[in-house]
């Protein structure tokens, strides 16, 4: 009996996780369309990619340096193994 208990709590912190993240995906749709009601869908839309594309030629330059650090780090494990 005391396992039937268990499964049916694990089934409903479950349901109310994902009640929780229904609510969360509801609050961002609610958000977007919001903005896109006030400002315009297309100015809004085109802004946020420039925004993303000047974001990512900031972090270009990072992610090469990662890039070459995880190779040489790479190299060293690979070298250490022998």
């Amino acid at each position: 009996m005391a396992g039937k208990t268990r499964r049916k709590k694990g089934k409903i912190k479950k349901d109310e996780k994902e009640h929780k993240t229904f609510k969360i995906i509801l609050a961002g749709l609610l958000i977007i369309a919001l903005i896109s009601l006030i400002e315009g869908f297309g100015h809004t839309f085109t802004h946020m990619i420039v925004h993303l594309q000047q974001d990512f030629q900031e972090w270009v330059i990072h992610l090469y340096i990662l890039g070459w650090i995880l190779v040489i780090y790479g190299f060293y494990k690979l070298r250490k193994s022998f």
